[in-house]
């Protein structure tokens, strides 16, 4: 979850005993008496854990309960203020708790760690499993940043299908049929206006689309509108099928796209993103159509993000494969970058850690991952100011 407001709450504002961990990004929660929030005992491992970064939890009266009330999951806060309740953290487990410094005032919480030791979730310092808690709190100077919540929120500034402003590309000769080539069709709606809406279809291009430095491509969803490459489109080197301007300051977007290429064409990849820290990905599904033809003997990623690339990713779904002794391919890779990058929800998975990682860091720099879903690790070389939540 990121960008969640819930305020004057009467009762519990979130329980959970589900089979994933669930992370909350840019909060801000109040309520009458505790407690806010309540883990319970989930039947898989993985389940029932809560991760809350950057985010203010408040009680208007103490009535003795803690904020938050853990049965025996993981709990880690990173950067969240609280106020109103002498037990910010309370685990039945084994009877601790996390007690704030003083009776009024706020509390910041630079950083709380708590396992109950349930197998593979215990908590990693310096490369080592442990099952020490870690909390790093004080009393706050004065109230919580005021944009904690828009750290993380989906912007609301971009085009929806309802907006007349858009440049609708079948209004210029888009077929959007899945066959005819709609290129041209694409390239002149860009042209035409920064917001172009792509209703329902398969728009099928044979060159890679540019995004100028204020596009915004919008969809109806990643099953209903998609840009695919044409079975007939062929390189000898790296190509994608979308590529942004490579600008630090851009606000590039897409929103509720898929982007499509053809799984025996290696060479061309879904989209090469390199707009900056303003720039937003939302519900853009990637995927590639046929079979994956086994090994490669050329590298080659799905989706790579380099140069002044950045921005807010949202609901990421890498949705096929590499095949499991491709060690050559990527899902996603991100080069050398620098901006502040952000992925809610990180889906990637289908591939057996022995062919190699889905996903890869190289030199990157602020870099975070606010939940995911995946059946491998994402491995790192000389990154910096890199998450995984």
């Amino acid at each position: 979850l990121a960008g969640l407001r819930l305020s004057g709450q009467r009762e519990l504002a979130f329980r959970y005993d589900g089979q994933y961990p669930v992370t909350i990004a840019g909060f801000e929660i109040s309520g009458s008496s505790g407690p806010l929030f309540e883990q319970r005992s989930a039947w898989h491992d993985s389940g029932g854990h809560l991760a809350l970064i950057d985010g203010a939890l408040k009680l208007t009266a103490d009535n003795g309960e803690p904020m938050l009330q853990n049965s025996n999951r993981s709990t880690y806060l990173k950067t969240v203020y609280t106020e109103g309740a002498a037990t910010i953290a309370h685990n039945s487990a084994d009877g601790s708790s996390l007690d704030a410094p003083t009776a009024t005032g706020w509390t910041h919480v630079a950083e709380y760690s708590y396992t109950a030791g349930a197998g593979f979730v215990d908590a990693m310092v310096d490369g080592a499993a442990t099952s020490q808690t870690i909390a790093e709190l004080g009393t706050a100077s004065g109230a919580p940043p005021s944009d904690l919540v828009d750290r993380h929120a989906y912007p609301r500034h971009l085009c929806t299908f309802e907006d007349h402003a858009a440049v609708n590309v079948k209004v210029l000769g888009a077929a959007g049929d899945g066959s005819t080539d709609d290129t041209a069709a694409l390239k002149a709606a860009i042209a035409a206006g920064d917001q172009v809406l792509l209703p329902k279809g398969t728009y099928v291009v044979s060159e890679t689309i540019e995004l100028g430095a204020h596009t915004q491509l919008c969809g109806m969803g990643g099953v209903l509108s998609r840009i695919a490459a044409a079975p007939s489109w062929s390189e000898t080197s790296a190509t994608p099928l979308v590529r942004t301007v490579d600008d630090a300051n851009a606000t590039t977007a897409i929103d509720s796209v898929a982007l499509q290429t053809v799984a025996t064409e290696k060479r061309i990849y879904q989209v090469h993103w390199r707009a900056g820290r303003h720039s937003v990905v939302k519900n853009a599904t990637q995927n590639a159509r046929g079979p994956w033809p086994g090994a490669s003997d050329i590298p080659h990623a799905r989706a790579i993000i380099s140069d002044g690339g950045g921005g807010r990713w949202y609901g990421y779904l890498q949705g096929t494969s590499c095949d499991s002794m491709d060690a050559l391919c990527r899902q996603m890779q991100i080069d050398g970058t620098s901006q502040p990058l952000a992925f809610y929800m990180y889906h990637h998975q289908y591939m057996r850690e022995d062919g190699g990682p889905l996903t890869e860091l190289r030199g990157a720099q602020h870099v975070s991952f606010y939940g995911q879903k995946t059946e491998t690790v994402i491995p790192g070389r000389e990154e910096k100011n890199a998450h995984v939540f």
